[in-house]
């Protein structure tokens, strides 16, 4: 299955079009659909509709029946089976990008990282990671791996958190 973010769908599909982002975006301006495909052939299309352009980061994750979306400003989960919203997050700043390991979602803002539990509650928020950026490496036991832009530009600082607590070891 192949996943793509595109400005347009064909006209036929118009009418089976998902809304991913929350009742609350229909008001908002900005349109972009996110398309998963088989051999070329669109299986399913969703709506993200979002207020304005804030970061060229993209992002999706399926698992089981979810589909996780990082896309400007927010974090999506949706019930793919359900045809139904699990989880609306604006995150701070912007969204970066969108990891996924022992059944939770970390989704990095410009700032921050939130641990996200696959029914959509948030487990934990660090926010003091950095301001321009957050990477996660790698994640190893109880313990996430990453690096913040703490001082820009270049100016990356590594980190080592607690992944039951975001907090971090020193």
């Amino acid at each position: 299955m192949n996943i793509e973010f595109t400005n347009s769908v064909p006209e036929e599909l118009r009418n089976q079009i998902l809304l991913v982002s929350g009742k609350q975006s229909v008001k908002w301006g900005n349109v972009e659909y996110l398309v998963l495909k088989n051999n070329d052939i669109i299986n399913k299309a969703f709506q993200i509709r979002f207020g304005s352009y804030c970061s060229p980061f993209k992002d999706v994750i399926i698992r089981n029946n979810l589909l996780a979306i990082g896309h400007q400003g927010h974090f999506y989960l949706y019930d793919l089976l359900e045809n139904a919203s699990v989880l609306v997050l604006q995150v701070d700043g912007y969204f970066g990008h969108l990891y996924f390991n022992e059944n939770l979602f970390y989704v990095t803002g410009s700032g921050s990282i939130y641990c996200i539990d696959e029914r959509g509650n948030l487990i934990w928020k660090n926010s003091s990671l950095g301001v321009d950026g957050i990477l996660i490496e790698r994640f190893n036991e109880n313990r996430i791996y990453g690096n913040g832009e703490c001082d820009p530009p270049g100016g990356w600082q590594d980190f080592v958190l607690d992944n039951a607590t975001g907090e971090p070891i020193k």
